[in-house]
C-alpha cells in the first residue's frame, strides 16, 4: 500500500455518469497528480447502491494516498431536491466526516471546464442528453441560478430517457434497433443495421434479438438504459458504408439537440452574443451529427464558435481549488 504523501493539501474532482465515473487529484496549485477511473454513479441508471459502491470503489484508494480536503462532484441526473438529497446520502456514505464537499449537476462542471466568457451553451449527448445555457452578465433572469458564481443558467431536456435524452447515444441505440426491426419487418427501408444489431445482440434473427432486449430489460433494469446505448456506434458504422437509413437517423438526433439549444439561446437572449457552444458526449463520436448541428446553431447565432469539452473533470477541479 502506497503511503500517504505528508504535508500537502489536495483538491478531488469527480464527474459521475450513466457510463462511468472519473476522479482526478489535483494539489492546491491545480497540478493533476493523479486520476481514477470507475464505474457509473448516476444512481437514476444504475441504482443508489451500485453508485454508492461504484464511487466507494473509485474514492477510497485516492483518500487513502492523499490528504484532501475539498471534492467537488459533478453528477449526471443531479436535477431536483430529490436527487439532492439522495446524493448527499450516497456522498456521505463514501467519504470521511473531515472531508468537506459539493455537489452539482454535471453540467455544471462540464461549464467549468470550459473558456471563461459570459455566453456559453454546452451541449450534452452521453448515454442521455441535455442541453445548457450560460449568461454570466445577469441581464436575464433563468430559472435556476448557478449556486456559486450567481450565472443565469437554463436548461432543456435531461429529463431521462422516457421523456427526453433525444439525440442521445440511447436514442441513437434506440433508433438503430427501431430501424433494424423496420427493416426486417418490411415496413421501413432496408438498411445494413439489420445485421449490425443481430452481430452485436449475438442473436439469430431480429425476433431473437427482441428476447434479448426484453431480457435485459427484465433482469438488469438499473444497466438497460447503458445496454440500449451500446448499440449507437452501429449508427456510424451503417452511415460510414452509405447506409441511408443511418444518414437519416443522425441527421434527426442533430435535429433534436438544435431544438435544446434554440430554446435555451431564446431563453437567454444570447442569438447575437458571441457565443461559446461546447460539446461533450460519446454520441458526438459520429462527426456528420456535430457537423449538421453546429451549422444550425451558425444560423440561429452568428457569432457561435464551437469547441470539443474534452476533460469535464477539470471543471470539478477548477471548483475545488476556488472553495
Amino acid at each position: 500500500m502506497k503511503r500517504r504523501i505528508p504535508g500537502i493539501n489536495f483538491v478531488i474532482g469527480v464527474d459521475g455518469g450513466g457510463t462511468k465515473t472519473v476522479a482526478v487529484v489535483a494539489d492546491e496549485r491545480g497540478k493533476i497528480v493523479a486520476r481514477k477511473d470507475g464505474g457509473p454513479t448516476n444512481y437514476h441508471a444504475a441504482g443508489e447502491k451500485c453508485a454508492r459502491d461504484n464511487l466507494k470503489r473509485l474514492l477510497a484508494p485516492l483518500l487513502r494516498r492523499y490528504r484532501v480536503r475539498n471534492i467537488v462532484f459533478g453528477f449526471a441526473g443531479l436535477d431536483s431536491q430529490k436527487d439532492h438529497a439522495v446524493y448527499q446520502r450516497i456522498v456521505k456514505a463514501v467519504l470521511r466526516q473531515n472531508v468537506s464537499f459539493s455537489l452539482y449537476n454535471d453540467a455544471e462542471i462540464a461549464l467549468e471546464a470550459m473558456p471563461r466568457l459570459d455566453f456559453r451553451v454546452l451541449v450534452i449527448a452521453g448515454t442521455g442528453s441535455a442541453i445548457w445555457g450560460q449568461r454570466g452578465d445577469k441581464k436575464v433572469k433563468a430559472g435556476r441560478r448557478h449556486a456559486e458564481a450567481g450565472y443565469g443558467l437554463a436548461k432543456a431536456g435531461g429529463l431521462d430517457f422516457l421523456l427526453s435524452d433525444e439525440g442521445s447515444a440511447y436514442y441513437l441505440g434506440l433508433e438503430a434497433l427501431r430501424a433494424a426491426v423496420r427493416s426486417f419487418d418490411g415496413r421501413g427501408q432496408k438498411t445494413i443495421l439489420e445485421g449490425l444489431v443481430l452481430k452485436r445482440a449475438k442473436a439469430k434473427d431480429i425476433p431473437d434479438t427482441a428476447t434479448k432486449i426484453y431480457l435485459a430489460l427484465q433482469n438488469r433494469p438499473e444497466d438497460f438504459k447503458t445496454y440500449i446505448a451500446s448499440f449507437a456506434p452501429l449508427v456510424g458504422t451503417a452511415f460510414a458504408k452509405n447506409d441511408k437509413v443511418a444518414k437519416t437517423i443522425l441527421e434527426e438526433s442533430a435535429n433534436e439537440l438544435f431544438l435544446g439549444a434554440k430554446a435555451v439561446v431564446k431563453r437567454l437572449k444570447l442569438a447575437n452574443a458571441e457565443l461559446c457552444v461546447g460539446y461533450v458526449g460519446s454520441a458526438f463520436r459520429a462527426p456528420l451529427m456535430k457537423n449538421l448541428l453546429s451549422a444550425k446553431i451558425k444560423k440561429l447565432a452568428p457569432k457561435a464558435r464551437f469547441i470539443d469539452v474534452i476533460n469535464p473533470v477539470a471543471g470539478a477541479v477548477k471548483m475545488a481549488l476556488r472553495k
